[in-house]
Formats: C-alpha cells, sequence, structure tokens
C-alpha cells in the first residue's frame, strides 16, 4: 500500500516521522511530503521518501527558526501556492490513501480537498479539537470544522476527543477512530540512563521540570503562581527547571515570579532542546508538571512516563 502523509509545518514531530518509518516497517510505502524541519538535522536512516514541499523560499529569506516581522504573512503566501502544486505531485505519486496531519490554515487547505479525493481517499489525524488550543491568529481557526468534515475518515487519540468531535461536527460514530498516542520511548537510550547520576537522587535537592514549547495553553503561569505556594522550607529544598522554546513573550512570566518571589529558585532554559539532550534533562528531575489550559493528549505526558517519572497535569483531556 501506498501511503502519502502531508505534514506541512511539521507541527507534529516527532510523531509523523515515527508514524511513517512504523508504516514503512509494516511494508507501505511511504512518501512524506513536509518542510524542512529548521530544528535539528534529520536522520539519512529513515525507511521513508520524504519531499521538502513546503516553504522553501520563506525558509532560504528567513534561515532561522525564530518568528521575526512579516515571515508568518509570508509563509502563509507560500502556503497556498504550495497547496496548489501539492495536488499535482499527489497525482504523479498516485497513492492508495492520503493522511493529513495539522493544517495550519485550514479554510485554505479546504479548497483543495475536493481535488485530493479524486486522487485517493482522504484521512487525518486529529490530534487536538481545538485548533492550535486556541492561540495562534483567528485565520488559523477558520473553517476548522468544516474541514474536518470534508475527509473520507478521521483518526484521534483519546475518547474524549472522539466525543469531543461527534459533538463539534455532528457525524456517525463510525467516522472517527481512536488509535491512543505512542509511547515516545525513542528518547531511552538505556547505555546512557543505566549509568547516569542524577545529583537530585543524592541530595535532599528537588527538581521539578516543565517542559516543551512555551505557549500560553501550557499554562506556565498557573504553575509558577502554584510554585509560589510552597512552604518556605519546601521552597528551599525545589528548583524549578523550565526548558522549552517559547512561543509567547517571555518577560511577564519571569516578572510574575519575581514579583512572588520564587526566582531564584527557577532555572530557566529557553530554547529547541535536541533528542540527544532530552534523556538527561527529563532523568535529572523529580517530577514532572504539566499545568495545561486544554489539550487532548501529549507528547510530553508520553515521553515522561517511558522514564517512569511522576507527573502532576491538570485534569483535563484524556
Amino acid at each position: 500500500m501506498k501511503i502519502a502523509i502531508i505534514d506541512p509545518c511539521l507541527f507534529t514531530w516527532p510523531y509523523t516521522p515515527l508514524l511513517c518509518d512504523s508504516l514503512s516497517k509494516n511494508g507501505c510505502e511511504v512518501v512524506l511530503i513536509a518542510s524542512r524541519f529548521q530544528f535539528s538535522i534529520e536522520e539519512d536512516t529513515k525507511k521513508y521518501a520524504k519531499l521538502n514541499h513546503f516553504y522553501n523560499k520563506t525558509f532560504n529569506l528567513y534561515n532561522k527558526p525564530d518568528r521575526v516581522f512579516l515571515k508568518p504573512y509570508i509563509k502563509g503566501l507560500e502556503h497556498t501556492y504550495d497547496m496548489f502544486r501539492l495536488v499535482s505531485i499527489l497525482e504523479n505519486i498516485s497513492p492508495d490513501i492520503i493522511h493529513y496531519q495539522i493544517s495550519p490554515i485550514p479554510f485554505i487547505d479546504s479548497i483543495f480537498l475536493k481535488r485530493m479525493r479524486k486522487i485517493a481517499p482522504i484521512v487525518s489525524t486529529v490530534h487536538n479539537t481545538l485548533p492550535f488550543h486556541g492561540d495562534d491568529s483567528i485565520l488559523q481557526r477558520i473553517g476548522f470544522n468544516s474541514f474536518l468534515a470534508k475527509f473520507d475518515h478521521l483518526i484521534v487519540h483519546t475518547k474524549y476527543s472522539m466525543n469531543e468531535l461527534n459533538k463539534m461536527l455532528k457525524v456517525p460514530k463510525d467516522f472517527v477512530s481512536v488509535f491512543y498516542h505512542p509511547m515516545l520511548d525513542q528518547y531511552i537510550p538505556k547505555n546512557i540512563l543505566k549509568n547516569f547520576h542524577s545529583p537530585s537522587k543524592s541530595t535532599n535537592q528537588q527538581t521539578i521540570l516543565f517542559f516543551g514549547n512555551i505557549s500560553y495553553y501550557k499554562g506556565l503561569d498557573i504553575l509558577i503562581s502554584a510554585f509560589g505556594k510552597l512552604s518556605k522550607d519546601r521552597l528551599n529544598k525545589t528548583l524549578l527547571r523550565i526548558v522549552g522554546s517559547p512561543k509567547i513573550p517571555i518577560n511577564p512570566i519571569k516578572m510574575l515570579a519575581k514579583e512572588i518571589g520564587v526566582e531564584d529558585r527557577i532555572i530557566w532554559d529557553l530554547r529547541y532542546i535536541p533528542d540527544e539532550e532530552i534523556p538527561l534533562i527529563i532523568n535529572d528531575s523529580t517530577l514532572i508538571c504539566l499545568p495545561y489550559r486544554h489539550i487532548d493528549g501529549s507528547g510530553v505526558f508520553s515521553t515522561a512516563l517511558c522514564f517512569g517519572k511522576p507527573l502532576v497535569a491538570t485534569k483535563i483531556g484524556i
């Protein structure tokens, strides 16, 4: 079976490459149509084909992944141009199934789904039932429901997501299938963790870890406010380590930490974390905190579980 997987912005990294690799190992011929991954070097050992079709002109103009002036608008214009070209590429590939991941601009992509359906059945994995968790621009949320309704079938990771989609789209129950999110254990190099000595285990010092891209829906401000309510004795024995790339202004959150008097108990590591550092960062924590305002399922959650770390999370999704 030949499967074309479309993931323009690679929002679901590393889920998408792992899916492609797994399908390839199970006898499918997979072509991933996406963009260059700007945060790290992709492995040459992958067992599937990858076309860096989207945003090449934008990436050549802005050679760093930072969100800078006019970049989102130029990228949006190029996205429309790339979608026009995508249909011809799919016709040449002639897949048996077209699998769409997250659409960056649903109302634009909806225009092309009808033409795609003439090539092959189209399915989509809906990773979150609230597009972009309500954080991004209105343009990126317009037409989300009508976009999803145009597919032949939808896949979600939780029963919560299935129930939400059934209410949103008013579709038959068999229109949505639940495939539970896999545990992301690819970050566990056994030879490293076996010999790794964590300072937090050998002293009274405890470390709370907040890990991943920092967006409003991730609730970092909620975590810092709660952190400030610890007793003085507990605070003196606890560090809050914040590791991830900010997608929102970070200074107001730092000011919050200063106002409640916990800035000296916080370690800020504000950058995209390469894969090889993830095992040490997670293993060096006492627990991982996920104070999200909204989520259907979490890749950080699926990763942390593989390390046997306790998690404190808001009671949402799943």
